[in-house]
């Protein structure tokens, strides 16, 4: 089944290899096909941040925005290392207020 990627997930996303599609030609058009599955695990990662994501934005380390998403519990301490990490909208903004509350003082 193919989707038709909608921005920022453009044709240019597809003939760029940045989402995998595949190139069609029907009739004098030229159509890109995208598995739905992976149309869908592409636009939640462009949607989530990850820990250097949080650290970049609020001007902390990676190491003290994962010991805070640790403390917090949105990190589980038996977690393999190396996996990768990513937060929802929601996690988000509660790292971001835990940021802002420990700014404060």
């Amino acid at each position: 089944m193919g989707a038709a990627p909608t921005a920022p997930l453009t044709e240019e996303s597809c003939a760029s290899g940045e989402l995998p599609a595949q190139r069609y030609a029907w009739g004098t058009r030229t159509m890109w096909m995208v598995d739905e599955n992976t149309l869908q695990a592409t636009v939640a990662a462009a949607t989530t941040i990850s820990v250097q994501g949080f650290a970049d934005e609020l001007g902390l380390t990676y190491h003290q925005v994962h010991m805070l998403c640790r403390n917090a519990g949105l990190l589980r301490p038996d977690r393999p290392r190396g996996t990768p990490i990513a937060f929802d909208d929601h996690d988000a903004d509660l790292v971001r207020d835990l940021v802002r509350r420990r700014q404060a003082g």
